[in-house]
């Protein structure tokens, strides 16, 4: 199980003073699996059943620059960093109107769910309206097989951890926990058993989160976990 990075970050505080949500090891233009050719089954009624080879990470990603906001020496240097090693798309950097304090998230399933985040951490932390100052933003357009970067390895063995025949279900949240379903033999096991891992990974992360953080997340409904996808 991984989890999404979260900087929460002033002008005056230091990197390893950040509020930061996993300790994942990643790099600019993460380049996700490689997709693979799959039949596609259909279940009695009809609905089809994806395989699980066609799942893949997103890949490459690109960063957007949404204002000429100039930034101050520090806000700068996190910015860079986030770019160098973020965990790419779908990510989100704000930043105090006067440039002096910001908060990015990258590894979100969509952009509005690290606009969402990032702004939360970034308004809370400044005590101000935060503006967009970038996006990270896959090269490709994501599909319903496509997952941040930030799981490629844990994809990895979900895939090679279901037999032949079986089911893998993903689950997901806005805030960016994941939870994986491996090896069932019924698509409702898969999806039951990724939903509570789902819920397990947001307990498990926001476990030592600050109370109005927390509080914000869960008032902007980005804590509850639902069905990504089911394959075979």
């Amino acid at each position: 199980m991984q989890l999404a990075i979260k900087l929460i970050c002033t002008e005056h505080s230091s990197l390893r003073n950040c509020t930061e949500v996993s300790k994942i090891k990643s790099v600019i233009l993460f380049v996700g699996l490689v997709a693979q050719a799959g039949c596609v089954e259909t279940t009695p009624d009809g609905n089809f059943i994806p395989s699980k080879q066609s799942l893949t990470t997103f890949g490459p990603y690109e960063v957007r620059q949404h204002s000429d906001q100039p930034l101050t020496t520090r806000v700068r240097n996190a910015f860079e960093k986030a770019v160098s090693q973020g965990d790419g798309a779908f990510g989100a950097f704000y930043i105090r109107p006067d440039g002096g304090s910001w908060a990015v998230v990258t590894g979100r399933y969509s952009e509005l769910d690290a606009k969402r985040m990032a702004k939360i951490d970034c308004d809370i932390v400044s005590r101000q309206t935060c503006i967009l100052y970038a996006t990270f933003v896959p090269q490709k357009k994501p599909t319903a097989y496509t997952i941040p970067n930030t799981h490629k390895s844990a994809l990895t063995k979900a895939k090679r951890d279901t037999a032949p025949g079986n089911y893998l279900a993903i689950a997901n949240n806005p805030a960016g926990y994941t939870g994986f379903g491996v090896n069932y033999s019924s698509q409702i096991e898969a999806k039951n058993s990724a939903m509570k891992a789902c819920v397990e990974a947001t307990q498990t992360g926001l476990a030592n989160e600050v109370a109005r953080f927390k509080t914000a997340y869960e008032a902007a409904g980005l804590l509850g976990c639902k069905i990504f996808g089911v394959y075979r």
